[in-house]
């Protein structure tokens, strides 16, 4: 009798009916993706970003629960997509991020949201990074719009932290790292249109601030505020492997897994991929 193995579902990957996919819009995971060149993908199937400079795929680096990563070494690394869509820093999301900085740097960032005008910061976009070895949100061309806290310093160089930021939509901010809330900051005048589109590793439309390290998986809410319990539950589930968020196919270990159908390779290619 062969022990069992997981693998993800490769036609319908997401499990909608978990509690923690209610309302998800976005979800990059690093696996491979053979059908769709060298891509951050994301699970739904709405924005995979594509890699640009030397960001590539590696494995887990010793993250607990996890599959693989993408690596910026911060020369020019980044990938990205145009089909995000716009939105407003003062309405409700959650954004929720594996990190494992290889240097922490201030004004370097992970994350960013708003295709602006090329070669400028400063206009309609939304950053996630560091600001003096803490996490940092901003909302870029509003001087009241940036978020930052003592509560939320990185864990250091080489160490995997979960970062997620919440708005409320009522001017709340909330802020987390590895399940526990670190901020609550009222930021009544934090809101400002972004523009569309979705850059991991550096600014969009920069060629600086660029991010050194590893990005894990990146989830998306643009219109759920996830509460303290939900993000330490969300914390605990990425841990584990997602053992209700990802659908799977269970088989015996020697078994090769089943070609996907020809539908299914928009995720991750010709063939389902095993996790466990």
């Amino acid at each position: 009798m062969f022990a069992p193995r997981t693998t993800i579902d490769n036609g319908n990957p997401v499990n909608r009916s978990a509690p923690l996919n209610a309302g998800l819009d976005g979800w990059w995971m690093a696996l491979p993706t053979i059908n769709r060149g060298a891509r951050f993908v994301d699970l739904l199937g709405k924005a995979d970003c594509a890699f640009n400079g030397d960001a590539k795929l590696t494995g887990p680096i010793g993250r607990p629960g996890g599959s693989g990563s993408v690596y910026f070494d911060g020369t020019g690394d980044w990938c990205e997509s145009t089909l995000w869509p716009s939105g407003s820093s003062g309405t409700t999301f959650t954004y929720a991020t594996w990190v494992c900085p290889s240097v922490i740097t201030s004004g370097s960032y992970f994350l960013d949201h708003g295709f602006g005008v090329t070669g400028t910061l400063s206009t309609r976009s939304m950053i996630v990074g560091y600001q003096s070895g803490n996490y940092n949100i901003y909302s870029a061309g509003y001087p009241t719009g940036t978020a930052s806290d003592s509560q939320m310093a990185a864990s250091g160089v080489g160490i995997w932290d979960h970062v997620v930021w919440c708005g409320d939509g009522g001017g709340k901010l909330y802020g987390y790292v590895n399940g526990i809330q670190r901020v609550n900051i009222t930021a009544s005048a934090w809101s400002a249109t972004f523009y569309a589109g979705l850059s991991f590793g550096r600014p969009v439309n920069t060629n600086s601030s660029y991010y050194t390290g590893y990005i894990g998986e990146h989830r998306e809410y643009l219109s759920r505020c996830l509460s303290s319990d939900q993000v330490y539950a969300l914390y605990n589930a990425s841990r584990t492997g997602y053992q209700l968020e990802l659908n799977r196919i269970s088989r015996p270990i020697g078994v090769k897994a089943a070609a996907a159908p020809a539908s299914a390779g928009r995720f991750f290619g010709a063939g389902n991929y095993t996790v466990g």
